[in-house]
């Protein structure tokens, strides 16, 4: 049975000595692995559409629930990607993370639209690369289904002032209405003006999902919030995220010894 469909590359594995295999994540069928065979060859024409971070029209043949490419058309490329090794980088931070909440045999049309997204505004350049991070951090927990509580104190239900975020309860709480068993846990520190931009990551249009922000001490606030909601919510595979960091100063760095996140 032959079928065709749209997926992004977020991995590719040599495989034998002229196939490779694909884990691609697509919005009808969610994470996906299929075998291009003799891609590795010279004269393949489906190679352009078969690497890594391309976005590209798959006719797959299925076969006892395996899948091998018959047919590739890319759809983009994310050329401006490649001139940049932070880019690049950051690139495959996000590819790992859209691959680790894409479920098989799962829609996950949002993931993908704000994956793809995120590897538009990299390739561009128009915006700054941590306020993407921070964008894609956000609404990828929100998408995981780990929407926080950002707008009320979640013991007091008031706006939230001197904010703390507790990860284990996914709400935003004063800094006064903290008990002594959540100061013994994790807590992760909102600086000031960062609960807005989080809460306009997590419920804005995708397609608008980057707001004009020249404030780069704002960004790197978010940042600093973001990556560590996502990563306690997830687990995730730290390795990308510092392979990126080591490629350009970490912008959270300026606020790691004043949160109690990392004890």
């Amino acid at each position: 049975m032959f079928v065709k469909i749209k997926g992004l590359i977020t991995r590719e594995t040599r495989y034998k000595d002229h196939d490779k295999l694909l884990t691609i994540v697509t919005a009808e069928r969610g994470r996906m692995t299929v075998r291009a065979r003799g891609v590795m060859r010279l004269k393949s024409p489906f190679a352009p559409a078969c690497q890594l971070f391309a976005y590209t029209e798959f006719t797959l043949f299925e076969n006892k629930g395996l899948f091998s490419v018959n047919a590739a058309e890319p759809l983009e490329l994310f050329l401006g990607l490649r001139c940049d090794a932070r880019q690049l980088a950051l690139a495959a931070y996000f590819a790992d993370l859209a691959e680790k909440i894409a479920e098989s045999d799962t829609a996950c049309d949002d993931l993908l639209r704000l994956t793809l997204n995120c590897f538009y505004a990299l390739a561009s350049g128009l915006h700054p690369p941590e306020l993407i991070r921070a964008a894609f951090e956000m609404r990828a927990a929100v998408i995981a289904g780990y929407e926080p509580q950002l707008d009320v104190c979640i013991r007091c239900g008031s706006e939230p002032t001197n904010p703390y975020i507790l990860p284990e309860e996914g709400g935003v709480c004063c800094a006064d209405c903290l008990t002594p068993s959540d100061r013994s846990g994790r807590l992760i520190r909102c600086p000031a003006g960062v609960l807005p931009l989080l809460s306009y990551f997590a419920s804005a249009p995708l397609k608008r999902l980057l707001p004009a922000v020249s404030d780069s001490n704002l960004i790197d606030s978010a940042v600093f919030v973001t990556e560590r909601y996502l990563f306690s919510q997830l687990g995730c595979d730290p390795k990308p995220l510092r392979f990126y960091q080591s490629l350009t100063p970490d912008p959270a760095e300026s606020f790691r010894k004043e949160s109690t996140y990392d004890h």
